[in-house]
């Protein structure tokens, strides 16, 4: 195990540490210890399942940031150039039209 691995294993149970004071179902508890006697690797492939999880949030997370600051950036500069605004590119969005499509299908309902 790496100190790195070592560290992420730490962080995990020390959250966990912090959680154990909350309310729990007593049914589930049950049944998760059962399990847990029935498969003793379990704990160990839940500690990595969640370490792998978090990493995987961690890096979309990321990946998130980053394109919002690239379509930020995009927006702040007006892009589109030559043919930007030709498909709606750089323009607002048209607002709504239902309410006006419902008024009409309400008076050709009337007649």
């Amino acid at each position: 195990m790496s100190p790195e691995e070592r560290q992420l294993i730490a962080g995990l149970f020390e959250r966990t540490k912090s959680a154990a004071a909350t309310p729990r179902d007593q049914e589930a508890e049950t049944f998760i210890n059962e399990q847990v006697k029935a498969q003793p690797a379990a704990p160990y492939l839940l500690a990595q399942t969640v370490i792998v999880q978090e990493q995987a949030l961690q890096g979309a997370n990321a990946r998130i940031e980053e394109l919002e600051a690239r379509v930020n950036e995009l927006e702040s500069k007006g892009a589109g150039g030559f043919l930007g605004g030709l498909f709606g590119g750089s323009r607002p969005a048209a607002p709504p039209r239902s309410a006006p499509r419902r008024m009409r299908s309400l008076k050709r309902s009337r007649w």
